[in-house]
């Protein structure tokens, strides 16, 4: 019997030993575990915070974007108008330049018409005249379709350059981005 209590004391001995070693590992485990818990405060706590400074980089962000979107809207229209602007500084030029061209042309048949009717010996001297003025009468032959075409009705034989004068003469706005086909459609 004497045999059978000691067997059953050294069990009993190793079994708390067992447990005082799984008190030991639970110890170190949960204190473990209330480090992990600060450590995801903290994480938090810094999660947040980079969440707040996202929000003040987000805001700053759309408001950059906003401001480049509508300064380069304002651009936008200051080419605008400033291509219409060229754009109406080149046809009232190249309107100037016709009623020119169409003078020369003028003056050139008279001079002809002059001189053909004058004697056949007084032909030599004003016939040189005539000739030189002849390259701008070729100049003339553009200038009558445009001015032609602006007391026409507007289609398809019309330039674009025409058309547009036309649409600025009548107001349409937005004439200088159109195209031919949307020209046609407005001023018809």
């Amino acid at each position: 019997m004497a045999k059978k209590k000691s067997a059953t004391d050294s069990v009993v001995a190793e079994l708390k030993a067992q447990i005082k070693k799984y008190e030991k590992t639970i110890d170190r485990l949960e204190a473990k575990l209330e480090e992990r818990k600060v450590d995801v405060k903290k994480y938090k706590s810094l999660a947040d915070s980079y969440k707040s400074e996202a929000g003040k980089y987000k805001d700053k962000a759309k408001k950059v974007a906003k401001k480049a979107a509508d300064d380069a809207k304002r651009f936008a229209a200051k080419v605008e108008d400033a291509a219409d602007d060229i754009e109406d500084a080149v046809e009232d030029a190249a309107e100037k330049a016709g009623s020119r061209v169409a003078a020369a042309a003028r003056d050139a048949r008279e001079a002809v018409t002059r001189a053909t009717t004058k004697k056949p010996a007084a032909k030599k001297a004003p016939a040189k005249k005539p000739a030189a003025k002849k390259a701008p009468a070729k100049k003339a032959a553009p200038a009558a379709p445009a001015s032609s075409a602006t007391s026409a009705t507007p289609s398809a034989d019309w330039t674009v350059t025409q058309l547009r004068a036309e649409a600025r003469r009548k107001g349409v706005a937005g004439y200088s981005r159109k195209t031919k086909a949307q020209l046609l459609t407005e001023l018809a």
